[in-house]
């Protein structure tokens, strides 16, 4: 994504009473398994040069973006079957089954049942998510 061009949009468009919201939703505590699962990027991803990032760390650091607070909201509770949970890794863009081609897709939804089996003996299992909102002032370079 172009960053400088999407929040100099934002900065012209907003009020000046206006902010910008960003939306981080992550499982915690992390599942058991996650560090595990991590570890099969480099092995399957279809983006070998990820690194991952903070957003508003990078935003911050590339003079776009001022953060003026953050809110955590109350945990949510979800549950999902095992094959959901592997078929969420799909819906991304590291893990597109179009992108891996199915015997690569197949063979990483092994590895990630094996790895998630050894930590959950049902089939549904539930994970708390907490959302957090960190809004600011979009900056024009």
């Amino acid at each position: 994504m172009d960053w400088e061009r999407a929040l100099s949009r934002f900065h012209d468009v907003l009020t000046p009473n206006g902010y910008l919201a960003i939306i981080q939703n992550q499982p915690e505590p992390s599942p058991p398994w996650l560090e595990e699962v991590k570890k099969l990027t480099p092995k399957y991803s279809t983006n070998p040069e990820y690194r991952p990032v903070d957003l508003v760390e990078e935003l911050e650091t590339r003079g776009l973006f001022q953060k003026v607070g953050e809110k955590a909201a109350a945990p949510t509770f979800f549950r999902q079957t095992l094959e959901e949970y592997i078929e969420s890794f799909h819906s991304t863009s590291f893990y597109s089954r179009d992108r891996m081609g199915s015997e690569r897709a197949s063979a990483f939804d092994r590895e990630v049942r094996k790895l998630v089996q050894r930590y959950c003996l049902e089939e549904v299992f539930e994970m708390q998510f907490v959302c957090k909102i960190i809004w600011g002032k979009p900056l024009r370079p």
